[in-house]
């Protein structure tokens, strides 16, 4: 009887384990919104890549910030991302962002990627230099109701600059390591 009621508990904390182990191949529902914010994030990007903002107001927010703006923008909200990606396009006709990585957490989606075109347009003050850029990048947004809200990034802005022949090429940084003595204690006087 004793050995009977022990299977009986064995049975029952073994269906647990094995039911429990199941569930963990279950996505939770904010994973199912992450995913549907990252298909959202790639249609955003593609409407960069296409210049075509036709539906842009599908996937992002009237009320869409922008935490690092161009400063050759003026206008703000959906507005904002419109004239930039006009300037964009206008300065670089050719552009193409490609995707690296993307990842997504609950409500923010975070794409790196590449981006390559030729400046054979003005953009803001800055003539056609008619040179090409290859450069990296990051995005990070944040998504409400299905639509994108809120931006960060960065991107290899001083990398741009010297392709374009705008900035001179400041070379890699110096190891202090590898430098002369001389030139250790000029910086350490400083």
């Amino acid at each position: 009887m004793k050995s009977q009621k022990t299977l009986s508990i064995l049975v029952v904390v073994l269906l647990f384990i094995i039911t429990s182990c199941s569930n963990m191949n279950n996505k939770p529902d904010n994973n199912t919104a992450a995913e549907k914010n990252k298909e959202t994030m790639t249609k955003v990007m593609d409407s960069f890549n296409s210049g075509n903002m036709d539906s842009i107001g599908n996937w992002v927010g009237d009320n869409f910030v922008d935490h690092n703006p161009d400063p050759n923008v003026k206008s703000t909200g959906i507005q904002e991302l419109r004239d930039m990606i006009k300037m964009y396009h206008t300065a670089f006709p050719d552009m193409k962002q490609n995707i690296m990585g993307m990842w997504a957490d609950n409500d923010k989606v975070i794409a790196h990627f590449n981006m390559k075109g030729t400046n054979s347009g003005t953009m803001g003050e800055m003539p056609a230099t008619n040179k090409s850029i290859d450069i990296n990048g990051v995005d990070i947004v944040r998504f409400e109701n299905g639509k994108a809200v809120e931006h960060w990034g960065y991107w290899e802005e001083s990398k741009m600059l010297t392709q374009l022949g705008l900035m001179p090429d400041m070379g890699p940084a110096t190891d202090p390591s590898k430098m002369a003595t001389d030139d250790k204690m000029k910086m350490e006087k400083k």
